[in-house]
């Protein structure tokens, strides 16, 4: 990975890439076309090490979706001081799967038939799931952990309910949290 982020970077920002490393070997390597606009390369993971690699070659860190309140207040610390030390921004970005219902009891009982069926090994904890209060009172508890971002994923599979929650996040969620 290090070496494969090197090279890219090298790529997009217009080099003629030559390298011979120990996994990758490149001779006289570019790209056409040149992106237009900056490309960011975040980095993911679920352990200390992912979090800390992140922080020396990423522009983003993006958490493991599973990761406990805990695991994650231990590992954006970690990220934040290998940051420093790199002289890098830190940028954190929380990964969640979400439904947001017409209520908690509905977003629950939506959920928790997913999680019934052994939904990504994962349980209500590691979720945002309820209705829109719920939602926007989670991620105000993310914002203040030291998430300024978050990227979502349906919990549910059926199209019409997804596209439901997806009304409920622009009309009731977004806007209350647009400022944090």
């Amino acid at each position: 990975l290090e070496e494969t982020v090197a090279i890219v970077r090298a790529l997009l920002a217009g080099e003629r890439v030559t390298h011979r490393g120990r996994y990758h070997t490149v001779d006289g390597a570019t790209i056409s076309p040149l992106p237009r606009v900056p490309v960011e390369i975040w980095l993911g993971g679920t352990v200390p090490a992912a979090a800390e690699r992140a922080a020396r070659l990423g522009d983003a860190w993006l958490t493991g979706q599973n990761a406990t309140d805990e695991d994650l207040r231990g590992q954006l610390a970690l990220y934040r001081e290998a940051a420093a030390r790199a002289g890098r921004p830190a940028r954190p970005v929380l990964r969640r799967d979400i439904y947001v219902g017409a209520s908690d009891e509905e977003a629950r009982a939506t959920v928790g038939a997913v999680l019934a069926e052994g939904y990504r090994g994962t349980g209500f904890d590691q979720l945002l799931v309820g209705g829109a209060d719920t939602v926007v009172e989670a991620l105000r508890r993310y914002r203040a952990m030291g998430f300024d971002s978050v990227m979502v994923r349906h919990v549910v599979g059926d199209h019409q309910q997804m596209l439901r929650s997806f009304e409920r996040i622009g009309r009731d969620v977004m806007p209350r949290i647009r400022d944090l």
